[in-house]
């Protein structure tokens, strides 16, 4: 059976309500378990709703249904139900059909049926038809008839109470993320002229839209475009269309390699990515009710920094409009060309408790300085707190919010951690300017601050506490000199060789090496599988820096003289040794005799399904395992179809915890483009795990009660427990080709010891599993891709609970 033939042999589910806009439940195929599924609803012809069945649910992987991720959660659009509900009248029928599709590499099957809705179930859907037709008057429909590399244009009908009550305000979704707002504009007269003498009606008034197709959209990828009316309904004009469009020849790479991070056009536009339509607005609903503090003690300095160009006195005019919504007075000072002083010579200037931070035009949330304040003055050890920011379209829209992690040393060397509002004592102000290299602007500032004081001495605030302009101003040209004189100043002082700072699309750090380079033990579990594990080992073996590195083979039972013969051909390599291990599988213990076995101060375990590892990867796997705060270091890993398999492990996520963004189709965009930075997690996975020989016997090594699930996150929450960091690099690359010598836990004898491993996790670690300092508590553990969290996390960061106590 092909796999786009659209037949799934057996669905296993239930509608478990249908009402509220949404038809709710669950549903999975036993026989494909591992594809995700997509459930839509259509009536008379018109879809009404699609849905990812990929939501978690702790009773239905107590029941081994897909891990628990199977529910789903299917909003009905009012618009195409009315529609819909007319067509029915019309003799189209009135079943309405739920049916479910397997995504498949990224690519949709066609729609198996699953079932038609009961009559009392329908009943409840038309109730929705109703209210859409009820409704109607404010509601718009058209079509896109241009879909091209240039632009995304249509028609769109709306009625006469949408015109009395200003311009029709249209949104762009791309993959049901927004990415453009434009107005729609009533045709010429021409046009209506013509209208009238064909005996078109006055009204509705039939308008043209036209939104820019975004550059990042050609990315050879197929993507569901979607019109929405922008609204309280939220309604869709038409029905998503299916476009892909292709690479530049320019883009094109060469050869078989992994998607690029950074694509070529990435750098030109914001990207589409954040949460899903109506979602950020129901996070804003469920979360900002909170009034902020009624006073606070502290003085607080708002320091703006300015740009050159002639909207220049207008942002400056914005930010300052923000501050008189701030609840407590503050003095706003700025700097940078409009304002004709330096950063350096505005904090001279001034005096006080706290600076504050913004770029002029970034809008202060209501009460934001209070909020901070408050968390400051209710911890005495924070000397520069952070928070979270969100984007203002042209209408002035809330758009892509940045739900930030806890600090992490690395990343802040490389991306713009404390964008937005960042709040920082003054003392820890003053003594950064006495010493070299000297700061350029606030951001350089925040992290030769953080630098200074550490992480003991840095809070995230995980709230919204400012509202970025979309078109943000190109970082200085001076940032990456000034980290790289940054960190040569530590080396300096430290007495040790400084890192190398490299330019680019993003900024990257290359730690240095000591003198004598040190020796690397890279292990391979492996059961048979020679067409896997013979090309990998020749792939490392070619690696940079694979002079000093031995290779051991863990042959666990293999059977197959294919096998046999691969292991003399590599054998035939000095580096390459094999080690014969007659016992029932466990890859806590195989991986234990293999170190206890070997020399070497890097181990390097790699499973025997990793494919094709990139260039530098053992370079860089090394380099950063070197460092003296890091205990373990994770790769950037990829389906075989270039869709992320790990970029880090987030705890708490179906129970233990789970891949961040698994199946995502671009790494490089998601998450406001986190995953482009090298940065700490609390766990990344044992198929591709560096860590130095000493840090692997401090905490045990793994732990031989997990013989196939949860050993890489316990050995790394060890690890983290011990004092060290736990990183996720991406300059170290490679395919996974998930499980394929063992294969995936489907029997019950395998469930059974899954649900046993997971009681370990669960009774060894408790609470320490739902707080993740590399999730944000603004992000729900029911999802892999990093949704916002509608209802309570029961997660408190200390910032929180300072607000709370002040309150």
């Amino acid at each position: 059976m092909s796999a786009f033939d659209g037949q799934i042999e057996t669905i296993d589910g239930h509608i478990e309500g249908v009402g509220g806009g949404r038809i709710r439940g669950w549903v999975w195929a036993p026989q494909t378990p591992d594809d995700p599924l997509i459930v839509t609803a259509s009536r008379a012809g018109t879809i009404l709703g699609a849905a990812r069945a990929d939501i978690y649910r702790p009773d239905l992987e107590a029941h081994g249904k897909r891990g628990g991720f199977c529910g789903f959660a299917l909003p009905i659009d009012q618009d195409a139900a009315f529609l819909a509900h007319q067509g029915a009248e019309a003799g189209g029928g009135d079943g309405v059909e739920i049916a479910v599709q397997r995504l498949v590499k990224g690519e949709l099957t066609r729609r198996t049926t699953w079932r038609t809705l009961t009559a009392d179930e329908a009943a409840a859907l038309g109730e929705s038809a109703d209210a859409g037709a009820a409704g109607a008057a404010k509601s718009a429909f058209g079509a896109m008839d241009r879909l091209d590399e240039v632009a995304i244009a249509g028609w769109c009908y709306a009625s006469q109470a949408v015109h009395a009550e200003g311009p029709l305000v249209l949104d762009l979704l791309i993959d049901n993320v927004w990415a453009d707002t434009t107005v729609a504009a009533s045709p010429g007269w021409g046009e209506a002229i013509r209208g009238r003498l064909r005996g078109a009606p006055a009204l509705p008034s039939r308008m043209r839209f036209r939104f820019r197709t975004p550059l990042w959209l050609k990315d050879g990828r197929a993507h569901a475009v979607t019109v929405a009316v922008k609204g309280a309904d939220g309604a869709v004009i038409d029905r998503a269309t299916n476009i892909r469009l292709p690479l530049a020849e320019t883009d094109r790479g060469e050869g078989f390699a992994l998607p690029p991070l950074v694509p070529v056009a990435a750098g030109v536009e914001p990207p589409a990515d954040g949460p899903q339509r109506g979602e950020y607005e129901r996070w804003i609903e469920a979360h900002e009710t909170l009034p902020p503090p009624r006073a606070v003690a502290a003085e607080i300095t708002l320091l703006v920094e300015t740009r050159q160009g002639r909207r220049g006195d207008a942002a400056l005019a914005a930010t300052r409009e923000s501050l008189g919504a701030q609840g407590i007075t503050a003095d706003l000072v700025a700097y940078g060309p409009r304002a004709r002083q330096t950063l350096r010579e505005a904090i001279s200037a001034t005096a006080g408790d706290y600076f504050a931070l913004v770029t002029a035009g970034d809008r202060l949330a209501d009460g934001a300085l209070a909020r901070l304040g408050a968390a400051a003055a209710g911890d005495p050890g924070a000397a520069l707190l952070y928070s979270d920011d969100d984007r203002l379209d042209a209408l002035g829209i809330r758009r892509r919010p940045r739900f930030k992690t806890a600090y992490c040393p690395d990343r802040a060397l490389t991306d713009d951690l404390f964008s937005g509002l960042t709040l920082i004592r003054a003392d820890a102000v003053r003594r950064a300017l006495q010493t070299a290299p000297n700061v350029i602007d606030g951001a350089s500032l925040a992290l030769k601050v953080a630098r200074a004081v550490g992480p003991s001495a840095i809070r995230h605030v995980p709230m919204v506490l400012a509202h970025r302009a979309m078109e943000e101003a190109a970082p200085l040209p001076g940032r990456t000199a000034f980290v790289a004189a940054l960190l040569a100043a530590e080396a300096a002082a430290a007495e040790g060789p400084a890192p190398l700072v490299v330019d680019g699309a993003d900024r990257r750090i290359v730690w240095p090496l000591p003198e004598a380079r040190p020796s690397v033990a890279a292990i391979i579990p492996t059961r048979d599988g020679a067409a896997l594990f013979e090309p990998l080992v020749t792939a490392l073996l070619a690696q940079e820096g694979a002079d000093r590195l031995a290779i051991t083979i863990v042959d666990n039972r293999s059977e197959e003289k294919e096998t046999f013969a691969a292991f003399g051909r590599l054998t035939a390599d000095p580096r390459v040794r094999v080690m014969r291990v007659d016992e029932p599988f466990n890859f806590s213990r195989l991986n234990n005799l293999a170190v206890a076995a070997s020399e070497g101060d890097i181990l390097l375990f790699v499973n025997n399904d990793i494919a094709k590892p990139q260039p530098g990867l053992l370079d860089e796997m090394v380099r950063q395992a070197m460092r003296p705060d890091v205990g373990a270091v994770g790769a950037r890993l990829a389906y075989a179809d270039g869709t992320n398999q790990h970029c880090g492990v987030g705890l708490g996520i179906g129970g233990v915890g789970s891949h961040l963004l698994k199946g995502h189709a671009d790494l490089g965009r998601a998450d406001h483009g986190r995953f482009r930075h090298v940065q700490t997690m609390s766990a990344v996975t044992a198929a591709l795990l560096a860590m130095r020989r000493d840090v692997f016997e401090t905490v045990g090594g793994f732990d031989e009660a997990l013989a196939v699930a949860y050993n890489d996150v316990d050995l790394c929450l060890k690890v983290g427990a011990a004092g060290y960091r736990v990183l996720y690099t991406p300059h170290a690359a490679a395919y996974h080709l998930e499980s394929q010598s063992r294969g995936l836990d489907k029997s019950a004898e395998k469930r059974a010891r899954l649900d046993a491993e997971k009681a370990v996790m669960i009774a060894r670690w408790g609470a320490r599993l739902l707080h993740d300092p590399a999730i944000s508590p603004n992000h729900t553990l029911a999802s892999r891709d990093l949704r916002p969290a509608i209802g309570a996390r029961n997660v408190a960061a200390p910032a929180d609970a300072a607000i709370a106590a002040a309150e």
